[in-house]
Protein backbone atom coordinates (compact mmCIF):
# COMPACT_ATOMS: atom_id res chain seq x y z
CA UNK A 1 0.00 0.00 0.00
CA UNK A 2 1.34 3.34 -0.42
CA UNK A 3 1.98 6.13 2.14
CA UNK A 4 -0.28 8.79 2.99
CA UNK A 5 1.17 11.74 1.36
CA UNK A 6 2.79 14.30 3.96
CA UNK A 7 0.31 17.39 2.83
CA UNK A 8 -2.83 14.94 4.12
CA UNK A 9 -3.51 17.99 6.67
CA UNK A 10 -3.96 20.64 4.34
CA UNK A 11 -5.45 18.63 1.39
CA UNK A 12 -8.32 16.06 2.51
CA UNK A 13 -11.48 15.87 1.65
CA UNK A 14 -12.99 17.29 5.24
CA UNK A 15 -11.32 20.87 3.33
CA UNK A 16 -12.34 20.26 0.16
CA UNK A 17 -16.04 19.81 1.54
CA UNK A 18 -15.68 23.20 3.00
CA UNK A 19 -14.27 25.38 0.44
CA UNK A 20 -16.80 25.59 -2.30
CA UNK A 21 -14.28 26.72 -4.99
CA UNK A 22 -12.64 22.95 -4.51
CA UNK A 23 -12.56 20.53 -7.02
CA UNK A 24 -14.70 18.31 -5.28
CA UNK A 25 -17.38 20.71 -4.57
CA UNK A 26 -17.58 21.35 -8.28
CA UNK A 27 -17.57 17.79 -9.28
CA UNK A 28 -20.68 16.97 -6.61
CA UNK A 29 -22.70 19.76 -8.26
CA UNK A 30 -21.96 18.93 -11.84
CA UNK A 31 -23.17 15.26 -10.54
CA UNK A 32 -26.21 16.98 -8.52
CA UNK A 33 -27.06 18.83 -12.38
CA UNK A 34 -26.61 15.44 -14.05
CA UNK A 35 -28.83 13.52 -12.16
CA UNK A 36 -31.68 15.71 -11.84
CA UNK A 37 -31.24 16.34 -15.97
CA UNK A 38 -33.09 13.66 -17.49
CA UNK A 39 -32.01 15.72 -21.18
CA UNK A 40 -28.38 15.10 -19.42
CA UNK A 41 -28.54 11.25 -18.45
CA UNK A 42 -29.93 9.71 -22.18
CA UNK A 43 -31.18 12.74 -24.36
CA UNK A 44 -30.06 13.41 -27.93
CA UNK A 45 -26.39 15.52 -28.48
CA UNK A 46 -26.63 18.10 -30.87
CA UNK A 47 -23.29 20.38 -31.68
CA UNK A 48 -24.00 24.09 -32.15
CA UNK A 49 -22.21 26.53 -34.75
CA UNK A 50 -21.72 29.88 -35.17
CA UNK A 51 -19.77 29.96 -31.39
CA UNK A 52 -16.78 32.39 -31.02
CA UNK A 53 -13.33 30.62 -31.55
CA UNK A 54 -12.19 27.95 -28.37
CA UNK A 55 -16.05 27.66 -27.71
CA UNK A 56 -17.64 23.88 -27.96
CA UNK A 57 -21.51 23.84 -27.15
CA UNK A 58 -24.10 21.40 -27.49
CA UNK A 59 -27.48 20.50 -26.45
CA UNK A 60 -28.87 17.55 -24.76
CA UNK A 61 -32.76 17.16 -25.65
CA UNK A 62 -35.45 15.02 -24.18
CA UNK A 63 -38.91 15.58 -24.67
CA UNK A 64 -39.47 19.22 -23.43
CA UNK A 65 -36.50 19.42 -21.87
CA UNK A 66 -33.41 21.25 -23.65
CA UNK A 67 -29.94 21.36 -21.67
CA UNK A 68 -27.06 23.05 -23.11
CA UNK A 69 -23.48 23.07 -22.37
CA UNK A 70 -21.20 25.53 -22.93
CA UNK A 71 -17.11 25.39 -22.55
CA UNK A 72 -14.75 28.08 -23.53
CA UNK A 73 -11.15 25.88 -23.99
CA UNK A 74 -9.32 29.32 -24.73
CA UNK A 75 -7.71 31.49 -21.72
CA UNK A 76 -9.21 34.75 -23.17
CA UNK A 77 -12.61 35.24 -21.77
CA UNK A 78 -15.25 35.32 -24.45
CA UNK A 79 -19.01 37.19 -24.74
CA UNK A 80 -21.92 36.08 -27.28
CA UNK A 81 -25.45 36.61 -27.90
CA UNK A 82 -27.78 34.23 -26.37
CA UNK A 83 -31.32 34.28 -24.66
CA UNK A 84 -33.88 32.30 -23.16
CA UNK A 85 -31.63 29.87 -21.04
CA UNK A 86 -31.35 29.72 -17.24
CA UNK A 87 -27.89 28.89 -15.65
CA UNK A 88 -27.91 25.50 -13.47
CA UNK A 89 -23.79 25.40 -13.23
CA UNK A 90 -20.98 27.24 -13.65
CA UNK A 91 -17.13 26.86 -12.82
CA UNK A 92 -16.77 30.28 -12.21
CA UNK A 93 -18.67 33.17 -10.72
CA UNK A 94 -17.41 35.54 -13.44
CA UNK A 95 -19.24 33.73 -15.67
CA UNK A 96 -22.73 35.99 -16.67
CA UNK A 97 -26.14 35.81 -18.40
CA UNK A 98 -27.03 39.34 -18.95
CA UNK A 99 -28.72 41.53 -22.33
CA UNK A 100 -29.33 38.43 -24.17
CA UNK A 101 -25.64 37.89 -23.73
CA UNK A 102 -23.48 34.84 -22.05
CA UNK A 103 -19.96 35.89 -20.97
CA UNK A 104 -17.43 33.02 -20.54
CA UNK A 105 -14.21 33.29 -18.76
CA UNK A 106 -11.16 32.08 -20.43
CA UNK A 107 -10.95 28.22 -19.41
CA UNK A 108 -14.75 27.91 -17.61
CA UNK A 109 -18.06 26.31 -19.18
CA UNK A 110 -21.62 26.19 -18.19
CA UNK A 111 -24.75 24.50 -18.32
CA UNK A 112 -28.29 26.13 -19.29
CA UNK A 113 -31.58 25.15 -19.25
CA UNK A 114 -33.33 26.41 -21.91
CA UNK A 115 -37.14 26.79 -22.71
CA UNK A 116 -38.98 24.71 -25.40
CA UNK A 117 -38.99 25.37 -28.45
Amino acid sequence: WLPVHENYRRVNVKQASEDRHSLLRMIQSVLKVRASSRALQGGSLELLEGLPVNVLGFTRKVESETVMVLLNFGTEAREFPFSACERLFSISDRDEIKNNAIRLDGLDGMILKCKAG
